[in-house]
């Protein structure tokens, strides 16, 4: 079964590389005119998971003062339909990165903030990407490869054989190193510590034993701790990056923020809080959710400027919203 698996993966690999080449063949205003009418399907015929990207948007982005109930509807109807138009235009891009050179790969973005990485890069310590689901995160860990980035990243591996060999081709061919969504938590310390940037993706629904309950976006939402303990624990930098789309001519731009400073659980900064610290010098609950609420506070200012961008269909919040039955606030 694994020989066969094996076998029907790299078969469907190379498949999908054709594809990549044939879609590289049109141009990018037809790729927005097409994806943007199967947006328009999508939300008007077939409304999967339409309800909760509205629930999203409305509760992130609320009805102002004085805005009429119906142009509130409106306003988030259309960062809903050219949202679910992004996530089309990712799968395109998913197929295209296969077939990249590096040399392709690094025309593909412009940067913001591009010493921030190497200042961290040519120190050889080990250090953290702190990243969310905004614009094509899969074309991030190319490019990053593509700069001769040595990145690995805490992924979670597909249940079925075939379309999981599919998967972690697609991305160990470029020198994108895996780890397993659970039980590596050793192999990651040794990661950073032989002097690799460790991605993590820390804006996702992450229930106990391994997410703790914050706020993000301005809602109650349980949020991973892992980043914080690890981070802590190896006193090493966590770096803030993302990368959006630019919607006039398909190219991206990587954002890099400041290294984050959680000065409040910095024993040697003056805005140190000794109640953030158990007597073992250990971060406590509180001082876990000072640390995600930073890293949080660091990701929004991203997604408020780029909401097309996001990942809206996921059930960020759906411990403190019932997603099936709770009305849009449209309808009450």
């Amino acid at each position: 079964m694994g020989k066969m698996a094996d076998l029907f993966g790299y078969t469907i690999y190379y498949v999908l590389i054709a594809f990549g080449w044939l879609l590289r063949l049109v141009p990018f205003t037809l790729k927005k005119s097409l994806t943007r009418l199967i947006a328009l399907f999508w939300f008007y015929v077939l409304p999967f998971r339409k309800k909760v990207i509205l629930h999203n948007l409305a509760l992130v982005f609320p009805r102002k003062s004085e805005e009429p109930n119906n142009e509130f509807q409106k306003r988030c109807e259309k960062i809903a339909i050219a949202n679910i138009q992004h996530y089309q235009l990712i799968l395109i891009e998913v197929f295209e990165r296969l077939t990249w050179s590096n040399a392709t790969a690094r025309q593909m973005a412009s940067w913001d903030h591009k010493d921030r990485m190497l200042e961290l890069i040519n120190s050889k310590k080990g250090f953290f990407f702190l990243s969310l689901h905004l614009g094509n995160w899969e074309t991030l860990t190319r490019i990053g490869c593509a700069e001769g980035l040595p990145l690995t990243v805490i992924t979670r591996f597909l249940r079925n054989p075939m379309f999981d060999k599919v998967w972690v081709l697609s991305r160990r061919q470029f020198g994108l190193e895996l780890l397993a969504e659970s039980g590596s938590g050793i192999a990651a310390i040794k990661s950073v510590k032989r002097g690799q940037a460790l991605g993590f993706m820390s804006d996702q629904h992450t229930g106990e034993p391994h997410g703790i309950e914050s706020e993000f976006l301005g809602h109650p939402a349980w949020c991973p701790k892992a980043l914080a303990i690890m981070a802590d624990r190896l006193k090493a930098p966590v770096l803030p990056i993302a990368i959006v789309r630019d919607m006039s001519t398909g190219k991206c731009r990587i954002m890099v923020q400041e290294v984050l400073s959680f000065s409040g659980i910095d024993p040697e900064s003056p805005d140190f809080n000794p109640e953030l610290r158990a007597g073992s010098g250990k971060l406590n609950d509180k001082g876990i959710q000072y640390f995600v609420k930073e890293s949080n506070l660091a990701m929004e200012s991203w997604i408020r400027e780029y909401p097309e961008q996001y990942l809206w269909i996921h059930k960020r919040f759906k411990n403190f919203l019932d997603y099936s039955k709770e009305p849009l606030p449209w309808d009450l």
